[in-house]
């Protein structure tokens, strides 16, 4: 018995040792991903005061996320990303509108990147259980259709890592994606 109770607490805690605690000790494919960015005819201030598009929006067709709490992260990170580089929300008289769009499902993510931006996304498909996130941002001053940026990001999305870790993963594409904006 003692043997067994052993071997219990040295597998779980052999299996515990390699489970992801940051996003650091994650395998390169959950680490990387694409960024797609470009300009618009109009010119993109360097801060100023933004709007969110209230179109925007996350479609998430995988019962392992749950669509309200991607929703809440994304648009918390995508705040936070703006203000460091100096961009606030405002109410009203805003001088940009933000959409975006976030789709979790490979043909949609993929179908969606097209018909925005007209490229191809970056991220090859995987042979494993990954879906590709794609998350689609456009930028336009507000009460025009004067489109003066917009970019988009792909990571692999693992439904099973810790909160905190798909929290700074999606922090850290998110980062990427807007230190393009120009």
């Amino acid at each position: 018995m003692r043997i067994l109770v052993l071997l219990a607490c040295a597998l779980s805690f052999g299996l515990a040792g390699c489970a992801a605690r940051t996003v650091d000790d994650l395998p390169d494919e959950l680490r990387q991903s694409a960024v797609i960015s470009m300009s618009g005819p109009g010119r993109l201030p360097p801060g100023g005061s933004y709007q969110i598009h209230p179109g925007s929006r996350v479609m998430v067709d995988d019962p392992r996320f749950d669509q309200e709490e991607v929703e809440r992260m994304v648009r918390d990170l995508l705040v936070e990303g703006l203000a460091e580089r100096g961009w606030r929300p405002a109410l009203g008289g805003a001088s940009v509108t933000l959409g975006y769009l976030v789709a979790l499902d490979d043909p949609l993510s993929d179908d969606t990147v097209r018909e925005m931006l007209g490229v191809d996304p970056g991220l090859a498909p995987t042979a494993g259980h990954h879906e590709r996130g794609t998350l689609v941002v456009q930028l336009h001053r507000s009460g025009t259709n004067l489109t003066l940026w917009r970019g988009a990001v792909q990571i692999l999305a693992e439904p099973d890592l810790p909160q905190d870790v798909r929290t700074e993963r999606a922090r850290r594409a998110i980062a990427a994606l807007l230190a393009r904006m120009q």
